[in-house]
Formats: structure tokens, sequence, C-alpha cells
């Protein structure tokens, strides 16, 4: 499922003195509440501030993140609010000499789910580029190895992973030592390069899935029905940066916060560029990020 949300990037006044040109006038929390239901789905908290002149400002790296119950949920090095055992709580926000509460519940499975093929697997393959055209998604594969492009295909994607060749590609004695991760990390040869570092969230997701011997979940029928990108419209000026937070809906129901798993473009790189979640103004004009979510 893919979105498109305008970003204005304007530039109207010099550069010099920005900190002080953009002191914020307003400041938001977004979300004001919280619902975790999954022991690895944390949320993201965004404070958004404006200047006089009309100019969005992205004051989280310098706010203040803590939770009234640390025994309830703990905010890691990202700013992310990581659930620890179920209850309800809230997080004190301060930002821009104003302070903020967002109503925080957990409500967590008695045991922690197994890793998700279809919802945690299949994404870090999108995002990684695994399966994209110039890669294992090509008609006919790579080296021997073929995904569903952009991952049209879930049942033929595990198939392969899990099945063909005799399981050549996951290791269940030693997970690391696994084809599926060892190329993907560029620790054995690999005409792709590493698609990620070995401490990445990307990296942890399927080395969890491949020491649980790749449990498969074909058979959950949930889909993602809508996104939500927040802030859905930002003034930038050339050289500034905001992160932006993508939150899928499921068929359930259910909301997940799927920033770190998602990816983001932008339609018109000579006016911006988009660093994972990090959206930056190169000089005037408009441009649009797109975000693919494949949940």
């Amino acid at each position: 499922m893919s979105r498109l949300l305008c970003f204005t990037l304007v530039a109207s006044l010099p550069l010099a003195g920005r900190a002080a040109d953009l002191a914020p006038v307003s400041v938001a929390v977004s979300p004001a509440a919280i619902d975790i239901r999954h022991h690895r789905q944390p949320f993201a908290i965004q404070v958004l501030g404006q200047s006089a002149d009309g100019y969005s400002i992205d004051l989280a790296p310098g706010a203040t993140f803590t939770p009234a119950d640390p025994k309830v949920v703990r905010i890691d090095g990202k700013g992310l609010v990581v659930p620890l055992t179920s209850g309800q709580t809230k997080v004190t926000v301060a930002a821009g000499g104003k302070s903020f509460d967002v109503a925080v519940t957990v409500a967590l499975p008695a045991a922690e789910p197994p890793t998700s093929f279809r919802h945690e697997v299949m994404p870090v393959l999108s995002k990684a580029g695994c399966n994209a055209g110039a890669c294992h998604g090509y008609s006919l594969g790579k080296n021997g190895f073929k995904l569903s492009l952009r991952g049209a295909d879930a049942d033929a994607d595990f198939a392969n992973i899990r099945h063909e060749f005799a399981a050549r590609r996951v290791n269940f004695h030693s997970p690391a030592s696994s084809l599926l991760l060892t190329k993907s990390r560029g620790e054995v040869p690999h005409d792709g390069g590493a698609r990620f570092s070995r401490d990445s969230l990307m990296s942890k997701i399927l080395s969890r899935w491949v020491e649980d011997a790749c449990p498969s979940d074909l058979a959950d029928k949930g889909e993602v029905v809508a996104v939500r990108v927040t802030p859905a419209t930002l003034a930038l000026r050339p050289g500034d940066r905001h992160k932006l937070r993508l939150v899928a809906e499921y068929t359930d129901g259910r909301q997940r916060d799927v920033t770190a798993l998602a990816i983001f473009s932008a339609n018109n790189d000579r006016f911006a560029s988009v660093d994972d979640i990090d959206f930056q103004a190169l000089r005037i004009g408009d441009s649009r990020a797109t975000d693919q979510d494949q949940q």
C-alpha cells in the first residue's frame, strides 16, 4: 500500500540566525494517546513546533520523555515508547518550555508472539531492497534465488526461503550462519553487498525468525487498510530536517507504528531528500514523500 503526502518546502529568509528565527511559538505532541498490544511494536512520539513565520520545527531531538511508571514502558535511545508489561501509565513530554502528557495503555498477550513472516519478515525484505526488480525480485531471480517483485506473493517467498534447495538459505543449528543473514549483512560474498548491519532492527527480526525455525503465518489474512503519515504537511527551509512517522491500520482495527520498516522516498530529489525517516529540504520548491508500507 502506498500513499502520497505533500510536503511544502519554502525558503524566503536568509539562513543566518536560523535558531533564533525558528524559536517555536506553538508546540504540539502527536499522538495524544498510545495503545500498544505487541511486545515488538513500540510507538514514537513526535514533538511538532512552528515558528512565528510558519516554518515547521522538529522538537523531538531536544525534548525529554519521562514515563510515569517505568515498569510499564521505557523510552529507548531513539525516543520510542517500548512496552515492558501490561498496564496504564503516561509519558510526560517536555519541549519548548511546555509540558504534555501522553496516555499509554499496554495490553500484551501472555506470551511473546512468534516473529511474523507476513508483517515483519516481508517488510524487512522490501526495505532492504531484496525483492526489488534489480535484485531477487527480477523475473528470473538472481543467482538462483527468486522473490516476488516487491513482496507481491508471500506464499511463494516463504517456500523459496524456507524450503527450496533443502532449506540451504536458513540454518536452524546455527541461525547466525544462515545465508539469509550472512549475505544480507555482507559477511559472505554477495553481489548486492551489505543490506543492513548486524545490530540493526532488520537483522534482529530475521535472526529471531530463523532462531524460531522460520514459523509460518501465511494463514493470517490481516492486511493494511490505511496508513497515516505525520506531519502531513511541512514548511521547511533549505537545510532543515524533520522526522516522519507512519502508522498503519489493519483489518482487525489495530494500529501499529511501522515507521522503522516503511520505505520513504521523495518524488523530486532536486528539492528534497529522505534519509530513512528524515525528510530534508534541499532548495526552494515543492516535493512529495511517498511512503510504501507492505505490512
